[in-house]
């Protein structure tokens, strides 16, 4: 299984099973602001989603404390809306 794949299977798939689609499964505008975020590209590396250092759940940011100058940089990234929902910062 490709990397893609298999994060296409953990996630969109996943909420496609559960009647979830609505919600969650892809990072739409409206749905929850549930993702993580990872330093470096899972798709050139999947062994990357073992090392995460933020989880942001319904918009709000849980860091990995041992990993500070990448959740810096990640959560630089990232803005939570009023509503939870997240956009990209552009840099």
């Amino acid at each position: 299984m490709s990397p893609l794949a298999a994060i296409q299977t953990a996630t969109l798939n996943a909420a496609d099973l559960m009647g979830w689609t609505s919600h969650t499964g892809s990072l739409d505008s409206g749905k929850w602001a549930d993702v993580i975020a990872v330093s470096g590209d899972p798709l050139q590396d999947i062994k990357l989603l073992q090392h995460v250092a933020f989880v942001m759940k319904s918009g709000v940011i849980y860091k990995d404390e041992a990993q500070p100058a990448a959740v810096d940089r990640l959560t630089a990234a990232v803005t939570t809306t009023h509503d939870g929902h997240f956009s990209q910062n552009s840099s």
